[in-house]
C-alpha cells in the first residue's frame, strides 16, 4: 500500500480503502472473520472520525475568533508596515504553509491560513486561488507532504493560474528587490 502512495499510483485514501477491502477478504478467507470484529473496527473508525472532526471544529473556532477580533487585518497591516514587499510576503506565506504541511493535511491548513492570508494577498494584488494554492502548491506539496496530489494539481495548475509575466516579475524581484 505504501508503495502505491509513494509512487503516485494512489492517494492515501484510495490505498486505505483497498487495504481495508483486502483485510476483510483475507479475514474471510482464513476464517478469522466475526461480526464482533467488524463491530469493533466500526467503533474504532467512528472514534478516529470523531477526532478528525474535533480538529476541524477547533480550526473553525480558531478562525472564527481570530477574524471576529480583526486579527486578519492586524496581520495584513503589520506585513505592509514591515516593508518586505509583495514577494517577501509571498515567501513567508509559503514557508508557513510548508511548515504546517509537515504536520497537517491540506484541509486543516486551508481552514487555518486562508482567513489570515487572504487579506494579505488582496493587499498585494495576488490572485487568491492561483497564488496560494495553485502552481506553488505543487512544489510545496511534493516536498512537505508524503503523498501525491496529482488530481488536485491537475485542476489548480491549469493554464492561466501563473503566467509568464508573473514568473518574470518574481525573477526580477528575486534578482533585484525593490528598495
Amino acid at each position: 500500500m505504501l508503495g502505491s502512495i509513494f509512487t503516485g499510483w494512489a492517494t492515501p485514501t484510495e490505498a486505505a480503502g483497498v487495504g481495508a477491502l483486502f483485510s476483510l477478504i483475507l479475514a474471510i478467507f482464513y476464517k478469522q472473520f466475526s461480526w464482533k470484529m467488524l463491530y469493533d473496527s466500526l467503533i474504532d473508525t467512528a472514534k478516529t472520525s470523531a477526532m478528525v472532526f474535533i480538529i476541524l471544529f477547533g480550526a473553525s473556532a480558531f478562525t472564527g475568533i481570530f477574524m471576529s477580533l480583526d486579527g486578519d487585518q492586524l496581520i495584513a497591516t503589520w506585513i505592509s508596515s514591515v516593508g518586505i514587499g509583495k514577494w517577501g510576503a509571498f515567501a513567508i506565506m509559503m514557508a508557513i504553509v510548508f511548515f504546517m504541511g509537515m504536520f497537517l493535511d491540506w484541509l486543516g491548513i486551508v481552514m487555518i491560513v486562508f482567513p489570515i492570508f487572504l487579506p494579505i494577498m488582496d493587499m498585494f494584488g495576488f490572485d487568491r486561488l492561483c497564488s496560494l494554492f495553485g502552481g506553488s502548491d505543487s512544489i510545496r506539496d511534493y516536498i512537505a507532504f508524503p503523498k501525491n496530489n496529482a488530481g488536485r494539481d491537475v485542476m489548480l495548475d491549469a493554464p492561466g493560474c501563473i503566467d509568464q509575466a508573473q514568473l518574470d516579475e518574481l525573477h526580477i524581484q528575486l534578482v533585484k528587490p525593490e528598495e
